[in-house]
């Protein structure tokens, strides 16, 4: 009959032909489980016992508190329950308190618990180590964070046991809330005390710190964990531990976390070269974030422009590296290949640099452009000679680059063929080729192309304008033809009047 109350799956049935000894039994029972579905056959058994006649006593109450420690449970009854106690005047037991303080280890209530606790002290009842550690999980619950890990600080000084599920819970819950180092003292508490700290825990904390960008504790993590074996974090993870130590600058710490995907058998794709590039750039290294490209190119994966962010920041952050950078380049020459995209970016950073005369700084772009082959056995493309022409202002050297393009196969884009348009128009280049480069772009003024609205439109037809006076004052017939494209590409009524006027007043030499 017991096991049939126990299952409760007919109740009603079997709780009419039961004793009370076995309904006494029962409860016996099922005040250990503390699951829903036990509270609630707890609670039809009191009930039956009690319109039975039995009169409520302290076990019966301790069976009914016992019976809220679970997730349907609740601290208001708790509260009742206790009341009923007082107004009844039972006697009061340390397992009824404790089995209190299980309860509002799961529903807490900051003032009902410090009640129990007080209580306790008054009638000289000592507080067992689950009472204890109820307190403590209460607290947590309560949100009551720093009188939590208070209580738990006790329990270490007063040598109170204290079981795996309480650390693993402090862990997790300051894990989540990013009190790290709080989490952290934890773990080494533990293992100080000789107990092992299980497998998910290491995996979550290698995973909430790497994220937390706390490096100290990540640090710390991976070498107790992973590299003995403990842990085998998944790419994902290992990628932010990867990227984390990149931020802090911290190669030595990158190292061992790229051996360790290496030998997962893992195939290091573009995020993880440039991790350890990020690495090298926070710290400074110039010389080794290069070898990283050449590595990473060699390894057949893509250097693209966004791979040289850190790289450009660097070097825009303090210009002297860029020296710096060429010398590296240099050094790599018979051991290494420089990307064509790194190229560029040094170079870019040349021409962008800030010194006296931007002169100087395009002249000591076109010397790296003209040991392009020493470094890059690739060649330029186009975003080298987009690079060079955005600065330049002499015609012959646009030529000269228009040229290398030729030489190497580069067919120029629209970009480049606007930067030859500028350079022969504002810095008067042979006429001739001014207009070549003027019929090249005129198409792409039509409606719908790359041309034909905005701030890009406007400035073609600055320099259209441009041209066109100077063809009229050389007697260029031409000037007339590129008025007319012009015209018929939306040049403004204003500008053509204004045109008109000059060339009547005979003032466009």
């Amino acid at each position: 009959m017991v096991q049939r109350l126990i299952w409760g799956k007919r109740l009603t049935e079997d709780i009419a032909r039961a004793t009370t000894e076995q309904i006494y039994e029962t409860l016996r029972y099922l005040r250990t489980l503390g699951r829903p579905k036990h509270r609630r056959t707890t609670a039809t058994l009191v009930k039956h016992l009690l319109a039975s006649g039995t009169a409520p006593d302290t076990f019966i109450y301790e069976t009914l508190l016992m019976a809220h420690a679970a997730t349907d449970g609740s601290a208001d009854a708790v509260k009742e329950l206790l009341r009923e106690m007082r107004h009844k005047k039972l006697p009061w037991s340390s397992t009824a308190y404790h089995a209190a303080l299980q309860a509002l280890a799961i529903h807490p209530d900051y003032l009902l618990r410090s009640t129990i606790i007080k209580e306790m002290n008054e009638r000289w009842l000592e507080i067992n180590p689950e009472g204890h550690q109820h307190i403590a999980i209460g607290l947590l619950r309560d949100e009551q964070y720093e009188l939590a890990l208070e209580k738990l600080h006790e329990m270490f000084e007063k040598g109170i046991q204290i079981e795996g599920w309480v650390y693993d819970i402090f862990i997790y819950v300051f894990g989540k809330m990013e009190f790290l180092e709080d989490a952290l003292r934890i773990v080494r508490h533990r293992l100080d005390n000789g107990h092992e700290v299980p497998v998910n825990i290491w995996y979550f904390l290698l995973d909430v710190c790497s994220k937390g960008q706390n490096i100290a504790a990540t640090r710390y993590i991976w070498n107790r964990a992973v590299q003995q074996g403990i842990v085998n974090p998944s790419d994902g993870v290992a990628l932010n531990v990867l990227n984390m130590a990149a931020v802090y600058g911290d190669t030595e710490f990158c190292t061992p976390v790229i051996e360790y995907l290496a030998s997962r058998g893992t195939r290091l794709n573009r995020y993880h070269y440039e991790a350890l590039i990020d690495a090298y750039a926070a710290q400074e290294n110039v010389e080794k974030a290069l070898e990283v490209y050449c590595i990473m190119s060699a390894a057949g994966v893509e250097v693209t422009n966004s791979s040289t962010g850190s790289l450009a920041f660097a070097l825009t952050r303090d210009p002297s590296f860029i020296d710096k950078a060429i010398h590296a380049m240099s050094g790599l020459q018979g051991k290494h290949n420089v990307p064509t995209t790194v190229f560029n970016c040094i170079l870019n950073e040349i021409v962008k640099a800030d010194v006296e005369q931007s002169d100087d700084a395009f002249a000591k772009a076109l010397g790296l452009y003209r040991r392009i082959r020493e470094f890059v056995p690739d060649g330029p493309n186009l975003e080298t000679f987009r690079n060079l022409l955005w600065k330049c202002t002499r015609p012959e050297l646009a030529q000269f680059f228009a040229g290398e393009m030729v030489h190497f196969g580069i067919k120029p884009n629209l970009v480049i063929t606007k930067h030859m348009y500028r350079i022969h128009v504002e810095f008067h280049g042979p006429s001739h080729r001014a207009k070549d480069y003027f019929f090249k772009v005129a198409p792409h003024l039509t409606a719908g192309r790359d041309l034909s609205k905005g701030q890009r439109k406007a400035e073609i037809m600055e320099l259209s304008v441009k041209l066109i006076k100077r063809l009229i004052g050389e007697r260029d017939p031409e000037a007339w033809r590129i008025l007319d494209i012009c015209k018929k590409s939306g040049l403004e009524e204003g500008t053509i009047n204004a045109l008109r006027a000059e060339v009547e007043a005979g003032t466009i030499a």
